[in-house]
């Protein structure tokens, strides 16, 4: 497998020095945010908000970088010549979630690290430790999902299939804003005040901790799981390769 991943590392390390490269030039903007809000009346929520809300957007690329390990593997030629090698199928998949998951937990270094300057440059705890490693575990997450659509269905047709449940995703959002319970989102000082006063409560952070632990457990089997069925679809996906 170590072949299927250093190729994984050489097709993919141009897009992982660009997002390197973004990753500092954006994150020179929630820091100068950090910086002024100590010389300027500038809240600490307003701060936590900045943060969590480019940590996001940070999780958000990493994750489009990791749906595209597929790109170009999804040839008939390349499946049987992989079911050919010493390491075979489990070789091929093992490197592209192991890829993944390296990816990721290199994500939430550079994360964690900047979350660490902010806070010593404030003085003061965001919070924003608990998101990060929530973002992180979501991440696996729908990769656990998504892979196994692409493994089956072929790259175009595993996105189609993605695209297809996100819309799904905010049709019900959209019919939950239209006939749900929306007196969280009245307006967006009553939600932000709603969410720092969640943040700020300990014992509800601790319940937060607590599933955010479970879900770790939970997480974890499961992209494990996602694996063996890629690695069972990939010969019956094949048959839907180009050649």
């Amino acid at each position: 497998m170590t072949g299927y991943l250093y190729k994984e590392f050489k097709l993919n390390i141009r897009l992982v020095l660009l997002f390197l490269l973004t990753y500092l030039f954006f994150s020179a903007c929630p820091i100068f945010a950090v910086v002024i809000s100590r010389d300027e009346d500038t809240t600490d929520k307003a701060v936590t908000m900045i943060l969590g809300v480019f940590c996001v957007f940070v999780f958000i690329t990493a994750g489009c970088i990791q749906s595209g390990v597929f790109n170009g593997d999804d040839r008939k030629k390349w499946a049987y010549f992989v079911t050919s090698t010493p390491s075979g199928i489990k070789g091929q998949i093992g490197a592209k979630y192991l890829f993944t998951m390296l990816f990721a937990m290199f994500v939430v270094t550079l994360e964690t690290l900047k979350l660490s300057l902010a806070e010593e440059i404030t003085g003061q705890t965001s919070g924003l430790s608990v998101l990060i490693a929530v973002m992180f575990y979501v991440q696996l997450l729908m990769r656990a999902v998504e892979y196994p659509l692409i493994v089956r269905f072929g790259v175009k047709m595993g996105s189609m299939v993605k695209i297809t449940a996100v819309c799904v995703a905010i049709l019900g959002f959209i019919v939950y804003i239209l006939f749900g319970d929306t007196s969280a989102f009245a307006s967006m000082d009553t939600f932000w005040e709603r969410m720092f006063a969640f943040v700020g409560d300990p014992d509800k952070l601790k319940k937060l901790l607590l599933w955010t632990g479970i879900c770790t457990l939970a997480v974890l089997p499961l992209y494990y799981i996602s694996y063996r069925i890629s690695v069972k679809l990939y010969l019956k996906g094949a048959e839907n390769y180009a050649k």
